[in-house]
């Protein structure tokens, strides 16, 4: 077995694969999908996608973005890491974080003895469309709305306030205009409601929509409108949206988070991995 680089003519071949495997890999799906469509956003054109074979099946596979993303995706138990060190001529890429199925991230590292500055772990959730139970139930003085572009500096204390909480260790780390700039990347990008009353006090959407499977993200409420009932209304809205057209809705969530943990158990998701990025 050997890596190499995918070529054009093997993305349908990755395209298979990925179907069976999209559950825990929706950020490389999409990926795929934008490359097959020609359709690339800010940042994602200089993807490069590894693949592993075995006596001609594809086994593993290993995405690599342009601002330093690696994504691993493994089927083979040991997988075999023998020359992608080389291949990925590691000394001289930039590596910004590792994210995947906390087994695959863990395999990586261990294999290329990596370090890396910090870990962060979550619960890998899923909900099949089956299992989602739509409700007609409505919140007086709330209305639901479509977030687009122009709402950024609208919805820019919510993202702040949750990029605070949920995604800086180190809250002297954030960077007002860099946060600015990839919300507006995202409300263009992803399929993102806002619950508006008297102005937007929760949000949630998407951060990578696969081909079958779409998977959430950014998922926040003001701390003042907290356990009264917005976040599941606007859950419930979002899931109702994202299965008229997939069939499985995936989230990672950190398992300190008691109330979103109860948000989602109440939704029917289920924890079905353990999912890890690494920052370096």
């Amino acid at each position: 077995m050997s890596w190499k680089i995918a070529t054009v003519n093997e993305l349908n071949k990755v395209k298979k694969f990925l179907l069976k495997e999209e559950w825990q890999a929706v950020t490389v799906s999409e990926n795929l999908r934008l490359k097959l469509s020609g359709l690339f956003y800010p940042l994602r054109k200089q993807t490069e996608i590894y693949i592993n074979e075995q006596a001609g099946e594809l086994r593993d596979l290993l995405l690599f973005t342009s601002n330093g993303l690696i994504y691993p995706v493994f089927t083979s138990n040991p997988p075999d890491l023998n020359n992608i060190e080389d291949l990925i001529n590691f000394p001289n890429r930039r590596v910004h974080s590792i994210m995947g199925l906390s087994r695959n991230v863990q395999a990586f590292l261990s294999t290329l003895n990596l370090s890396y500055h910090f870990q962060v772990n979550y619960d890998f959730l899923c909900l099949d469309k089956v299992h989602f139970l739509p409700d007609s139930h409505h919140l007086a003085g709330c209305t639901i709305k479509k977030a687009k572009t122009r709402d950024r500096h609208k919805l820019f204390p919510l993202q702040k306030d949750y990029e605070l909480e949920e995604v800086y260790l180190d809250p002297g780390n954030f960077q007002a205009h860099a946060c600015l700039r990839n919300l507006k990347n995202k409300l263009s990008q992803q399929k993102i409601y806002y619950l508006d009353k008297n102005g937007p006090i929760a949000k949630a959407g998407t951060n990578a929509q696969g081909f079958k499977v779409d998977q959430i993200g950014g998922v926040f409420t003001k701390k003042e409108f907290r356990n009264q009932g917005y976040s599941s209304f606007l859950m419930k809205f979002l899931l109702s949206q994202l299965f008229k057209t997939k069939e499985k809705i995936v989230l990672f969530v950190k398992p300190e988070n008691l109330s979103a943990q109860r948000v989602y158990k109440k939704l029917n998701f289920k924890a079905i991995d353990q999912f890890q990025i690494n920052y370096f």
